[in-house]
């Protein structure tokens, strides 16, 4: 082949590939993240009654509201005295995947999109106002609900695809209304696991599953929208990821999360100051803790 033709082919295909991982590097490069996520600032360990907890809300400085997997309960969380200082029920068992608070009403979300609603929630008293609302969703497994200040709507991460679709790795953010009856989700959001894969290798992480052969598949286990910069954090226990979107659903940063002190990240939480709260269940014999990252 000619040197100018070689030439040309360089440039032609180089520049598609720019084109194609720029918007990446020219995100990561603008873009601070605010936490070190190998230097918790905080570790509390929790009692064996959430070992499967799958859901964090903080309701205020120093208590949080938690969900697990198996039981419809709430525990409240006391940070300043590191223990379980109230549980109050709202249903009998269930996969309870979600929780998340307005200022004054609580919302668990149950993996196949049912929403219980409790109203005016006191961390003490609370109302028997609880109703349960069955929300139609394209996806069949939903694990992240938080509440958005700025929209004053509920978020919903799906962690499967969609029923129709054939695409395997689409991944949906809905956003509903909690204060309009019957509830309705819309798609904000139609994530692609393959895409956030290629900009998590851009980044450099590329040993998701090092060994296995398994594809990256970013399964959405929890989501929460920073105080400060609105953005929107989601967490892929699975993939022991953790990825950052602005308010239009554009990637700006991921980071991967280690195993051994994220063996199971499921749920995520801000206090207003900026401090992240992360959860992970308890694996492999290990207890379930909550950690705190200060914000840089």
């Amino acid at each position: 082949m000619p040197l100018d033709r070689i030439l040309s082919f360089i440039m032609y295909y180089g520049g598609l590939l720019y084109l194609c991982l720029s918007p990446w590097h020219d995100i990561t490069a603008q873009y601070k993240f605010p936490y070190q996520l190998n230097n918790p600032h905080q570790s509390y360990t929790l009692p064996e009654e959430l070992l499967e907890i799958s859901g964090i809300v903080a309701l205020n400085t120093e208590h949080i509201a938690c969900v697990q997997d198996e039981w419809g309960v709430v525990f409240i969380y006391n940070l300043s005295k590191q223990s379980v200082t109230a549980t109050h029920r709202f249903d009998s068992i269930g996969d309870f995947e979600g929780i998340a608070y307005d200022g004054s009403t609580l919302f668990v979300l149950r993996s196949d999109g049912r929403i219980t609603i409790w109203r005016q929630f006191d961390l003490n008293h609370p109302s028997s106002d609880i109703t349960h609302h069955t929300v139609p969703l394209q996806t069949v497994n939903n694990e992240g609900l938080c509440y958005d200040f700025v929209s004053k709507q509920l978020f919903i991460g799906s962690k499967s695809r969609t029923i129709s679709s054939e695409k395997k790795e689409e991944r949906l953010i809905y956003a509903l209304d909690p204060n309009t009856l019957p509830l309705k989700a819309n798609i904000t959001f139609r994530l692609s696991a393959a895409t956030i894969g290629k900009a998590a290798s851009v980044l450099g992480i590329e040993d998701i599953y090092p060994y296995s052969d398994k594809p990256f598949r970013f399964r959405t286990s929890a989501i929460g929208i920073h105080p400060i910069s609105k953005d929107i954090y989601l967490l892929s226990a699975s993939d022991h990821l953790l990825a950052v979107l602005d308010r239009n659903g554009v990637l700006r940063y991921a980071e991967k999360l280690d195993p051994l002190r994220f063996p199971q990240a499921e749920g995520i939480t801000f206090l207003p100051d900026g401090r992240m709260l992360i959860s992970n269940e308890g694996k492999n014999g290990g207890n379930p803790t909550i950690l705190v990252f200060n914000s840089q």
